[in-house]
């Protein structure tokens, strides 16, 4: 389920996720893909979870194709946790300041290991729980290096740029010169 999905409409709104790294495969035109899921179980509502949950979840490894990577917020048995410091998840905060940690020398194993660490040790903390996000990949050759620039950025959409905070320095940054 997506955050959009509908619960009465599943075959329409969802996706099937042993599918999703497969169809990005197949329409993204590259040799490696990083698929980024905050996501964690399904099943019974929980309203202190980031979603639902259940016994047994998806399995991080068969989403993992060649020169896929996966990264999941939380193991197959574990919830992800909205923060009780700050909205939203900590996973989500977490992986920002560790994509954005050591600047364009943010390599994925670096960064993986920061945001393990601190989702980790926030969760048990504030929930007295565990909560371990995992990191699964068939990758073949060096570390994945985060931050390179755009080779040949194209301007962002208008609607999306009216999606961005105002102080937003993204939107700036990847707009080609003129």
């Amino acid at each position: 389920m997506a955050y959009d999905s509908n619960k009465s409409s599943l075959f329409a709104s969802g996706i099937e996720l042993q599918d999703l790294t497969q169809l990005m495969k197949d329409r993204v035109e590259t040799e490696r893909v990083l698929v980024v899921l905050d996501a964690c179980h399904s099943g019974s509502a929980d309203a202190n979870a980031k979603a639902l949950f259940r016994e047994a979840n998806f399995d991080a490894a068969v989403l993992a194709g060649s020169g896929q990577m996966v990264i999941c917020s939380s193991g197959s048995d574990q919830r992800s946790w909205e923060s009780s410091r700050y909205a939203n998840g900590v996973f989500t905060k977490k992986l920002m300041e560790a994509l954005t940690k050591d600047g364009d020398k943010t390599r994925l194993q670096g960064a993986f290991q920061y945001l393990k660490d601190e989702v980790q040790t926030e969760v048990r903390e504030d929930r007295a729980v565990k909560q371990i996000p995992v990191l699964k990949s068939q990758w073949n050759g060096d570390d994945l290096q985060l931050a390179a620039p755009p080779a040949h950025p194209r301007p962002l959409p208008q609607s999306v740029l009216e999606l961005l905070q105002p102080d937003s320095k993204t939107a700036q940054a990847v707009q080609p010169k003129k």
